[in-house]
């Protein structure tokens, strides 16, 4: 029994109190998301998983060891949990859609359509590279070889993971180098751009596109079968270039929709 002396707070004291307390809440909870956005970027840079079930069990284990009303506890782990799933759909609504395949298959126009769909921007990491130098591709295969130009490429891939929330056009031998394919799938959705081998060697014709591995239609087909298998092993979806657009778009909004925020039980 309370003493009757003791003032009882009425509805409007606690409501203010409460107001005073959602303020403070979410300015700090703001600030978390930051700091869960900033750490999403360091994941996908150094192509770490966003998932970490063990260790999330650590920190709530910690957390709730310290409550002071036991009773509270249900509640404690519903509001921890939900913490920890908005973060993870923070970080997983930044990943990127990497288009991979071959020179000419047409990843840099796909981008573009797709950037003009969903109101994504887009980037070309060829460009990138080029501006990064200030030198044309070829221009980099002959005075530094193409090691070096790997290792550009590299950097830029690296930059645009830590971006996030990009559709990326990326050069046709980008998952030749090093370990570029964890990368890409540690960091967004892969999205294979299948154009028939014959229809690539048929846009090429004899024309010089500034493609320093690419000389002649011979070329085409070696690369074609070198890098097939990486790419479709690689790929999250394969879009095969003769397929309506449609179904390439009806794919990237499906991922958009999927980091939706999940329930929480």
């Amino acid at each position: 029994m309370s003493d009757t002396n003791e003032k009882i707070p009425t509805i409007q004291d606690l409501r203010k109190e409460i107001d005073a307390l959602d303020a403070e809440l979410l300015a700090l909870f703001e600030r978390r998301l930051f700091i869960a956005e900033q750490i999403g970027s360091i994941k996908r840079k150094q192509a770490l998983p966003i998932e970490d079930k063990q260790r999330e069990k650590q920190i709530l284990f910690k957390k709730l060891k310290n409550l002071e009303v036991g009773g509270y506890k249900k509640y404690a782990e519903h509001f921890f949990n939900s913490l920890f799933a908005i973060s993870k759909a923070l970080q997983q609504d930044m990943q990127n859609f990497y288009l991979i395949g071959m020179p000419l298959s047409g990843k840099s126009a796909l981008a573009k359509q797709l950037s003009q769909a969903t109101g994504i921007a887009y980037i070309d990491t060829d460009n990138e590279v080029t501006k990064k130098v200030n030198m044309s591709i070829s221009e980099i295969f002959e005075n530094e070889g193409e090691e070096k130009f790997r290792e550009y490429e590299r950097q830029v891939l690296e930059e645009i993971a830590y971006e996030g929330k990009l559709i990326v056009a990326t050069g046709g031998g980008v998952l030749t180098y090093k370990d570029n394919a964890r990368l890409l799938k540690a960091s967004g959705k892969c999205i294979f751009i299948d154009k028939p081998i014959k229809e690539l060697q048929e846009y090429f014709g004899h024309k010089d596109l500034g493609r320093p591995l690419i000389r002649d239609a011979q070329d085409i087909e070696k690369l074609y079968y070198e890098r097939i298998i990486s790419y479709r092993t690689t790929a999250d979806m394969i879009y095969s270039t003769n397929e309506p657009f449609t179904k390439l778009l009806a794919y990237v909004h499906d991922c958009i929709r999927s980091n939706n925020l999940p329930k929480i039980n």
